[in-house]
């Protein structure tokens, strides 16, 4: 009697959390549905979009130069001084 299995139903998985999320199921994280309905009912500023996107924009285009001219020179680290480290 005492060892037959329980059912839990058609949809309850005891094992479900050592299971690898599946695509179909989207990270769901409580946290991040607040935070989300915090921005709905109190979307940011104006100002701060468009300082958020100026920060973007600034790494893509930093990123972008880099990729056509490459790295400069100067910046490169100077590999013959040891600055007073040796390995």
């Amino acid at each position: 009697m005492g060892n037959a299995p329980v059912s839990r139903g058609p949809h309850a998985s005891p094992d479900r959390a050592a299971l690898p999320p599946s695509p179909k199921d989207p990270p769901v994280n409580t946290r991040f549905l607040l935070r989300m309905a915090r921005w709905a009912q109190n979307p940011p500023r104006e100002g701060r979009v468009k300082f958020v996107l100026g920060i973007v924009v600034l790494c893509l285009g930093l990123f972008a130069y880099e990729q056509i001219f490459g790295w400069p020179e100067v910046l490169m680290p100077d590999r013959d001084v040891h600055r007073g480290y040796k390995p």
